[in-house]
């Protein structure tokens, strides 16, 4: 089950096709059943091009026209609304130790979930797995994955794991892609979030601050891969941003994280339960285990989480005077921690933010926690489907 190309999320710049496109389907999504005169009226996009855009959408059964809209005169208008029976993608999430697999509507609704304990060893193991599960779940929900599936996403913590997109690709027939954790998991708060309808978002994945932009339609991110598998070049993002200011995207060191800092504590003998809590095993502490022990009111473990989270908030601070964001997300487990870790995030922010941002951005915490990765890798195969269209 070799594979050799990977198509990656879209992360470049959109044409004028493609953001007219996502503007027409999420008004379609977020306020259907809603008519074309309607569409045409808060997009902006006169209604010359709005039918022809909503033909292509109810040619490719994306949308349905439902009923009438009340009418001043004249022929009713049709109400559009969104093709959610025959329309499905699935997102996944592999993980160390586990793989989260989700099918979702083009409404981003839920249709069935499951996950399958075991750590994951190789793209090829990892696609084996994925199969089995999904053609499974497809059974239970009397789902058509023929009829209905019609583009997978695959969210992955390394670029050794991408693969996997291009195998379920073979095996299913539909189109697959794959992204970097924070990048899927940027794009499901972003969509599924209290902050769906804010332009411009900035979400943190980790204490480890790997960033992602989200301004308007376009994805900003510094690359998670130099190279693709078998050499293909890794998704560019440059052209969004100067490159000095990608850089502040990419992870901090692990000298910056909970993990690192909690192993080096916890092996000079300082008592503490981190280790109990990681099975009595030092290299098992992770950035959870120093969470659950500052929230069982473990003194080393709280001490850990305010150090990073302040090294966090100094990070965070260079974010938003680079690209003034209105809302900070932060996930990729530091939800977990609440105001333990927004807390000091937000008082560092203020030190170091210039004072015209510092009154506007909002720092909160994602909602979405242990599903979020393989909700947004849904939602990205739902976008590449719009993309496409």
């Amino acid at each position: 089950m070799e594979i050799e190309k990977v198509n990656y999320f879209r992360s470049d710049l959109l044409s004028e096709k493609e953001k007219r496109n996502i503007t027409l389907f999420e008004l379609i999504r977020k306020k259907g059943p809603i008519s074309r005169t309607e569409i045409s009226n808060i997009s902006g996009i006169n209604t010359v091009s709005v039918s022809h855009y909503i033909k292509n959408f109810l040619d490719k059964k994306l949308v349905l026209e439902k009923g009438f809209d009340i009418s001043s005169g004249g022929r009713k208008p049709e109400l559009l609304e969104l093709n959610t029976k025959i329309n499905r993608t699935v997102g996944i999430d592999i993980g160390s130790g586990a793989i989260r697999v989700t099918i979702l509507d083009l409404s981003g609704n839920i249709v069935a979930k499951e996950i399958t304990q075991a750590p994951v060893k190789s793209a090829t193991e990892a696609a084996s797995r994925i199969i089995s599960l999904l053609d499974e779940m497809v059974k239970k929900s009397g789902i058509s994955a023929a009829a209905a599936i019609k583009a997978i996403g695959v969210g992955v913590p390394r670029n050794d794991l991408a693969p996997v997109a291009g195998m379920l690709e073979q095996h299913f027939g539909v189109d697959s892609f794959a992204g970097d954790h924070a990048f899927c998991a940027a794009f499901g708060e972003k969509e599924r979030g209290v902050y769906s309808d804010t332009k411009d978002i900035l979400y943190l994945h980790s204490d480890l601050g790997s960033g992602v932009i989200i301004k308007s339609d376009s994805i900003l991110g510094y690359p998670a891969y130099e190279d693709g598998p078998s050499g293909q070049e890794a998704p560019d993002m440059s052209r969004q941003a100067p490159a000095d200011a990608l850089y502040y995207l990419q992870k901090w060191g692990q000298a910056f994280g909970m993990e690192h800092i909690a192993k080096i504590e916890a092996a000079k003998g300082v008592g503490t339960n981190m280790v109990s809590l990681a099975s009595g095993k030092i290299e098992n502490i992770s950035a959870r285990t120093v969470i659950e022990a500052a929230g069982k009111n473990d003194q080393l473990a709280r001490e850990i989480v305010r150090r990073s989270a302040t090294n966090l908030g100094i990070r965070v601070a260079y974010l938003i005077n680079l690209f003034s964001p209105e809302v900070i997300i932060m996930g990729g487990g530091l939800e977990a921690a609440g105001e333990m870790v927004l807390g000091p995030v937000k008082n560092v922010t203020k030190k170091f933010v210039l004072s015209k941002s510092a009154d506007k951005v909002k720092i909160v915490s994602g909602i979405l926690k242990e599903d979020v990765v393989s909700i947004g890798s849904g939602l990205l195969a739902v976008r590449e489907m719009i993309l496409k269209a």
